[in-house]
């Protein structure tokens, strides 16, 4: 597929959101971010984020298990 086609698609796309939340990840994807706070924000998040242990996993889907088991869910 052309490219220009492909451009003009997604240029359509990003004209129909109406999130702001999207649009600012678009941007910080595309490097357009113009707030520095919210990159800094971002990668003092990021800084902060772990991943979880194997064990953390399993508690975690047993725990996800009982609940469903007891109809503590939400069926959308």
């Amino acid at each position: 597929m052309d490219i220009q086609l492909e451009k003009i698609k997604i240029i359509q796309k990003i004209a129909e959101v109406e999130e702001e939340w999207v649009l600012k990840g678009i941007k910080r994807l595309l490097g357009l971010s113009d707030s520095v706070e919210e990159d800094d924000f971002v990668k003092k998040y990021e800084a902060s984020l772990k991943p979880m242990t194997k064990q953390e996993l399993i508690e975690r889907a047993l725990e996800a298990e009982e609940d469903f088991k007891a109809g503590r869910y939400l069926q959308l």
